[in-house]
């Protein structure tokens, strides 16, 4: 069975190609909203900024009324530690305490004993 393309086919299939996107762009262009969400007006307000700042906390202590919801994002972000150092010691005693000897410990009493080993001190006072 041979086909045959024409012109005429080919920009029929462009047409067709070219209204199929555009229906696509307008089912999937988000509606305008009535009222402006205020989140968003904050972080575009916040965008929009131009500063150098060399102290962060301090910017946030100054700005945060104006940025309320993206000061408390910020403490969130920047409560998390910089280093891996305290997962690092985890593992570290919890290789101590799995050791050739020890391989049958259910998971629980490994968890206990590693609260026993980090608080050492607390449970020496009792």
């Amino acid at each position: 069975m041979k086909r045959h393309l024409s012109t005429e086919s080919t920009s029929e299939s462009a047409r067709s190609l070219k209204k199929l996107c555009e229906n696509l762009i307008q089912k999937h262009t988000p509606s305008p909203t009535s009222s402006i969400d205020p989140l968003i007006v904050e972080i575009d307000s916040y965008l929009k900024l131009d500063i150098v700042c060399d102290d962060v906390l301090e910017f946030w202590r100054v700005s945060g009324e104006k940025f309320c919801n993206l000061k408390r994002l910020t403490q969130i972000v920047l409560a998390i530690p910089a280093t891996s150092t305290p997962s690092e010691q985890v593992f570290s005693t919890t290789g101590l305490i799995l050791n050739a000897k020890r391989t049958m410990l259910a998971p629980e009493n490994v968890g206990k004993i590693q609260v026993i080993h980090d608080n050492y001190d607390i449970f020496k006072k009792i």
